[in-house]
């Protein structure tokens, strides 16, 4: 048996679990309180992935200042139970578990911010797989994944041994971070990104299921 790499940084929202009914569902009430009508909700899973501030800017023109409020208004409903709404993808739970097995560090690197990671995790009895869960933390200036990734090498004890460090995750904001830190990258084919994405930000591995995310790390 051979472990290419001995911590793994998975990403939630697209890799973990399905969170689209819950974010989607926050998205529309904020959208909607702020007197943004929407028309097509599936819109909306362009939120899904880049820090949600910059996303209120890019799609609905917010300001800076309109983008702080839609973002502590969304957190409200999203941390007061549309957070639950989501299911962890087929195969998650037997991969983690294997990996886990074999002696693999596994903790999340997400923008998704750390109480509300903690709180799902728990809600689906996975938290006793994660070593250690970081995510994005607002009060101290933590959104992107590049942020979120510096914080986990530093508390993992990686940062001078990146090459034993691989994060999964779905869309482009994952690989973008990835490689602004110096860590290999395995892009997911079930999640909200797309194969376009992942190929034209060199992924360096691309996998279609779980279970070949197990079977890349853990050689046989």
């Amino acid at each position: 048996m051979e472990i290419l790499y001995d911590h793994v940084f998975f990403d939630f929202d697209g890799t973990l679990a399905d969170t689209s009914e819950g974010i989607i569902s926050a998205l529309s009430q904020t959208l909607e309180h702020f007197g943004v009508t929407v028309e097509d909700r599936a819109f909306l899973r362009r939120f899904i992935g880049p820090p949600l501030g910059d996303a209120f800017c890019e799609y609905y023109g917010f300001s800076g200042e309109q983008a702080e409020q839609a973002v502590a208004y969304y957190r409200t409903l999203y941390g007061g139970g549309e957070m639950f709404r989501c299911r962890p993808y087929p195969g998650i739970y037997d991969c983690l578990a294997f990996l886990k097995g074999c002696g693999v560090k596994i903790c999340t690197a997400t923008s998704k911010p750390e109480p509300y990671t903690d709180r799902i995790l728990a809600y689906h009895g996975m938290e006793y797989l994660f070593d250690r869960v970081y995510g994005a933390d607002p009060e101290n200036g933590r959104y992107r994944k590049k942020e979120v990734l510096e914080y986990a090498l530093e508390n993992s004890g990686l940062k001078h041994e990146k090459h034993r460090a691989l994060l999964i995750g779905d869309t482009k904001y994952d690989i973008i971070g990835a490689k602004e830190v110096g860590i290999d990258t395995v892009g997911v084919l079930y999640g909200f990104g797309t194969l376009a994405d992942l190929v034209r930000y060199e992924a360096d591995h691309i996998v279609r299921s779980a279970r070949e995310i197990s079977q890349y790390v853990i050689r046989i």
